[in-house]
């Protein structure tokens, strides 16, 4: 039985995407943001080790690396609608595949939005495949809306 975590995952995307619209974003004078944008990351790593991370009892992971503890699922019988890299990790969010569903083993790495020095509403979920029938697609990132997404510890 997997431990749901998807209450602590709301709470933390909430506090970050309001934390970096009202109190960093207006703070940034200039292109591209210097000290605030790093000054953000700290808050945000630690948001996610004290919202996320330390009450469930998961080890201490960096926020936007990589995290096989959480587990993204997906619920629909019919599949969410999903943009998966071209490659593996490569930027490009094209590849032919366009959904994706219960059998897709997906792993959090982030929440996403297309441009984080303006307002961000992390609207993404961004996972890795880490398992799928389809092997092409094992290790490549992906894009879920996050209202698609529930949370559990792998």
């Amino acid at each position: 039985m997997s431990i749901p975590l998807t209450k602590h995952m709301q709470r933390f995307r909430l506090a970050s995407r309001d934390l970096w619209n009202h109190y960093f974003l207006p703070t940034v004078a200039s292109w591209p943001p210097s000290d605030e944008q790093c000054y953000f990351a700290a808050v945000e790593e630690s948001l996610f080790l004290n919202m996320v991370l330390y009450p469930v009892g998961l080890p201490e992971a960096r926020y936007r690396d990589l995290n096989t503890m959480i587990r993204v699922v997906i619920e629909s019988d019919y599949g969410v609608p999903a943009m998966i890299n071209r490659g593996v990790d490569s930027g490009y969010w094209d590849h032919p595949i366009c959904r994706l569903g219960k059998e897709a083993d997906l792993r959090f790495v982030s929440y996403f939005d297309w441009n984080e020095f303006e307002v961000i509403d992390h609207q993404y979920v961004r996972v890795q495949i880490h398992g799928h029938p389809d092997p092409s697609l094992v290790g490549k990132h992906a894009l879920v809306e996050f209202q698609y997404a529930t949370f559990a510890v792998a």
